[in-house]
């Protein structure tokens, strides 16, 4: 039996009454596994235990005794303190997805911006939005490089999103499942990407920009050339058309076409993210 498997083993024996499923608890202890001697992990904090982290210094060590009991208390004190937070109330499966993020990534009440109080996950399922609360989890899954000190994508929380991002939306014994659909419809067309639709925006104008910079440049003296600069010459001739419509100069109008672009993006990935979306 491998080391993990006895531990968890270990800590299901305890007997202990777990606030949230036990499902969630054996993953989370999986995830974090049980080390008796402090460590760094890899956001360079001194660990110990079940992910024990606060009041960890170099050098420490615990018994088996001692992790398995902090880890449980530590779990019942957040799935208190997450459900607190709460203004709908979650069933078991919401209740211990969250908990096992805001174990990961702290709970952070004083700290604005940071960690499950200030989270989408938190402001979208108190908004009844459990789908967006769902995607949220995603949000969470990187890490601040430790030689590099830039923060990246790290399998390890991909993985564990995922799996709390599941557990989130699954059915508590004796809700419904919804009946599923026998004929479901392919992917979505890529032109009614939200993504898409806002890159679109900002390739037509910097096509424009190429466009009226390149029917400058072009060469009249061959054929093929020539009727290169014609279809770009036209593209120029409508900016400049537009330009002489409004009374503005044709490069302040690309300039106003890039910056509208540019808007139109950031807003839109604004409200993309208030609503989940990675």
């Amino acid at each position: 039996m491998a080391d993990i498997d006895r531990h968890i083993a270990r800590l299901k024996a305890r007997g202990y009454r777990w606030p949230i499923p036990w499902e969630v608890v054996e993953d989370m202890g999986r995830r974090e596994d049980c080390r008796l001697v402090s460590y760094l992990c890899p956001a360079k904090v001194w660990t110990i235990g079940w992910g024990e982290t606060e009041g960890i210094v170099p050098g420490m060590k615990w018994t088996e005794d001692q992790a398995d009991a902090r880890f449980y208390q530590q779990v019942a004190i957040y799935a208190k303190k997450v459900e607190a937070m709460l203004d709908l109330p979650p069933n078991a499966n919401q209740l211990g997805a969250c908990v096992s993020l805001a174990y990961n990534i702290g709970l952070r009440r004083d700290k604005p911006k940071a960690g499950f109080y200030w989270s989408s996950v938190r402001r979208l399922h108190n908004a009844g939005d459990f789908d967006g609360a769902a995607r949220s989890f995603h949000l969470f899954n990187q890490a601040r490089n430790r030689q590099t000190g830039v923060l990246e994508v790290l399998p390890g929380l991909v993985s564990r999103r995922a799996a709390e991002a599941a557990m989130y939306l699954r059915p508590v014994e004796g809700d419904q499942y919804e009946r599923m659909p026998q004929a479901v419809a392919g992917e979505s067309s890529l032109a009614k990407s939200p993504i898409s639709q806002s890159g679109a925006i900002t390739a037509g104008a910097g096509a424009v920009t190429a466009a009226t910079s390149m029917a400058d440049q072009v060469s009249e003296t061959s054929g093929l050339l020539g009727a290169v600069k014609g279809l770009l010459g036209s593209v120029k001739d409508v900016v400049h058309q537009v330009a002489d419509a409004v009374g503005i100069p044709p490069g302040t109008l690309l300039a106003l076409a890039l910056i509208v672009a540019g808007i139109a993006i950031m807003r839109h990935r604004d409200r993309q993210r208030r609503e989940g979306w990675a």
